[in-house]
């Protein structure tokens, strides 16, 4: 071959490794890397000793720390994704159960479930399921009031009231 240069391969560095080949080549890339985040931080103003920035493992790297987020925005954003409000709402039913359906009448029935404004409320027997049916639109209105939610029918069981929570 002649001496142009074509045809023939580029020189290889002389590393005595393939592990030393590659440790450089991550030095030179976290170089980079650092090099375009510190002009990015300058831009934007970061200060290195500023809390509000956390550093990186593999380095002495810093980047800004996202803000923390609320615990009750939290909460609130998880509850409205999951569709967990009314029930949430309903559950709450039972601390103030006694005042919407006053003490006697909350001895002998307690709330159940609450979801799709339908309102399931467990009575001990039959005869006291029939006393609150006759109840139902007051209930449902009381309700409403208590916990903000729409209560469009209340469904009234026989059932275990000691279980009715559960």
């Amino acid at each position: 071959m002649s001496g142009d240069g074509r045809g023939k391969r580029p020189r290889r560095r002389d590393f005595t490794s393939r592990e030393q080949a590659k440790d450089a080549a991550h030095r030179a890339r976290a170089a980079r890397q650092r090099v375009a985040w510190d002009r990015d931080a300058r831009l934007a103003g970061v200060d290195e000793d500023d809390p509000a920035h956390v550093q990186l493992g593999d380095g002495d790297r810093l980047r800004p720390a996202p803000a923390p987020d609320e615990l009750s925005g939290v909460l609130a954003r998880i509850v409205q994704e999951r569709g967990w409000g009314e029930r949430l709402r309903g559950a709450s039913l039972h601390g103030i159960w006694p005042q919407i359906v006053g003490e006697d009448l909350a001895q002998r029935c307690r709330p159940g479930r609450l979801a799709g404004g339908t309102l399931v409320v467990v009575v001990e027997s039959p005869r006291w399921a029939t006393q609150l049916r006759y109840l139902e639109h007051v209930i449902a209105a009381r309700v409403g009031e208590a916990v903000g939610a729409e209560v469009r029918e209340v469904r009234v069981v026989v059932g275990d009231v000691d279980d009715a929570g559960t």
